[in-house]
């Protein structure tokens, strides 16, 4: 089984906490996105966790807030089960207000682009590949109840 981490990563701005999402430039219409990764053979969910905090968005100064669930998903698309964990973390400083990052893969002669942006909570709409399965237990642990998921 695969091990994957999810993280919703926030901030506070201005008075209001934001969310960390990402789009995929080359293909927006799958929709938003929070950091992901598998968790590596030789690594630990929170080695994970926090590497891929830093190495997609430059973000080391955070604040561990809860770990929000465990779960088994399915991905219908790639016919596989995933062990998910799904943490939130907070950022301690100063951030960017947007952010591109480019990811290589070894299947691909170009990188992968994607545009990291901060948006407040209350407008985030259904994320890919099922991330939002623990987005209500996130705003109910951060007192935020503005998250209506579309049909």
């Amino acid at each position: 089984m695969i091990k994957k981490i999810i993280v919703y990563i926030t901030r506070l701005h201005n008075r209001r906490r934001e969310l960390l999402v990402c789009v995929d430039k080359g293909r927006p219409e799958a929709g938003i996105r929070v950091l992901a990764r598998m968790v590596g053979e030789n690594e630990t969910v929170a080695d994970a966790l926090y590497r891929e905090a830093e190495e997609k968005c430059s973000l080391t100064h955070l604040i561990s807030k809860n770990k929000i669930k465990e779960y088994i998903y399915y991905d219908e698309a790639k016919a596989e089960y995933h062990e998910r964990h799904v943490f939130h973390l907070e950022v301690a400083d100063e951030t960017r207000e947007k952010q591109e990052c480019i990811i290589s893969s070894l299947d691909q002669d170009a990188g992968v682009i994607f545009d990291y942006n901060w948006v407040p909570i209350e407008v985030v709409s259904e994320l890919e590949t099922g991330q939002d399965d623990g987005i209500h237990l996130f705003l109910m642990e951060s007192g935020k109840s503005a998250y209506i998921k579309s049909s």
